[in-house]
């Protein structure tokens, strides 16, 4: 008698480990589903905001990846290409600035198909709260410096911080973050000038 109680108490715990690991497993797999639906959603919120109007297409589901040294990555980054009536109307290039104060700054810069750079966003970094962090736009509107440049109406000297004798503000006691992002957005500038038709 004991023995079956033993056995059957053994079958529960072992049935309960079961059901204990399922359980996690499946609010890991939601979860991660609930995270891969608020990047999406923060995905597209971000194209909407750094590519031109007059596009009829999704460009969050009209992707390639390209590698190029010029992007700051040995990672493949993605571009998401904008189209109206399937013509190019623009695009959004993925790109990394790797000399960022605390690291690597992950941004999207959003061109016209002429070139011009329509506005650039921060997508990930870890800047120093207070002096670095100002790159990000919920921090400040330092971001929106690059709107509506055209990459060829500067000098490559004024793509720097005014320190450096560039065009471009540097935040108090921070110039290497800043520095960074604006040599980053002058990168990936040139490589869509010259490599855009390749994209589409």
């Amino acid at each position: 008698m004991k023995q079956q109680n033993d056995i059957r108490t053994g079958l529960l715990l072992c049935l309960s480990l079961v059901f204990a690991i399922l359980l996690v497993i499946s609010m890991f797999h939601l979860s991660a589903k609930k995270r891969q639906l608020a990047d999406d959603a923060h995905t597209r919120q971000l194209l909407e905001t750094v590519l031109p109007i007059g596009y009829d297409n999704d460009p969050s589901n009209d992707v390639i990846s390209i590698s190029a040294e010029a992007l700051g990555s040995a990672d493949a980054q993605k571009v998401y290409r904008a189209r109206q009536q399937n013509s190019p109307v623009g695009a959004v290039i993925t790109t990394v600035a790797p000399d960022g104060y605390s690291g690597a700054i992950k941004l999207m810069v959003g061109f016209s198909y002429n070139g011009q750079i329509h506005a650039v966003r921060v997508m990930q970094h870890r800047e120093t709260p207070g002096l670095g962090d100002d790159i990000d736009i919920s921090r400040s509107n330092w971001i929106k410096s690059f709107d509506l440049i055209n990459v060829e109406a500067l000098s490559r000297q004024d793509w720097n911080v005014v320190k450096f004798g560039g065009q471009f503000d540097q935040f108090t006691g921070a110039t290497i973050t800043p520095q960074a992002v604006v040599h980053a957005v002058f990168r990936t500038a040139s490589w869509y000038k010259e490599n855009r038709h390749l994209l589409y």
